[in-house]
């Protein structure tokens, strides 16, 4: 009875590994093999950096200091836009931004023209550069 135990066992085992061995083998997409080998080897072409919607931005700001980041919505520690606001703070370093409406300067990063408008007429800022509608650079009011 041990032995015809073992024996199955020792059977189920075989076609198990044989199954196995004799399956297909997924082919990967070659862009997945070389995105995999591009990450592994750090030369990563055609990837956005984090937060590279801001390089308009860096460019025309000061080096060091505080700013002002206005957004389509006053900031809220539990807000949808926290994220935005993270993500714009480590690409713009060693600028640190403050979401409240206190710096002299201040970036305008609204979804359009007109709620830019609304926010900095609600806070005393006033455009001074435009790269497209909503988002610029501006300072406060005299």
């Amino acid at each position: 009875m041990k032995q015809a135990k073992h024996l199955l066992l020792t059977l189920f085992y075989l076609i198990f590994l044989g199954s196995l061995l004799l399956c297909k083998q997924p082919n990967l997409p070659e862009t997945s093999l070389k995105s995999l080998n591009e990450l592994i080897t750090g030369r990563e072409e055609g990837y956005d950096e984090l937060g590279s919607q801001y390089a308009l931005f860096k460019h025309q700001l000061p080096h060091r200091g505080a700013i002002s980041f206005m957004m389509n919505s006053p900031f809220h520690p539990y807000g949808k836009t926290i994220e935005q606001l993270y993500t714009a703070q480590s690409y713009l370093i060693p600028l640190v931004l403050n979401p409240n409406a206190g710096e002299a300067i201040c970036i305008i990063y609204c979804s359009n023209a007109d709620i830019a408008k609304y926010r900095m007429a609600g806070t005393g800022y006033r455009m001074l550069m435009t790269f497209t509608p909503g988002k610029g650079i501006a300072v406060k009011k005299p």
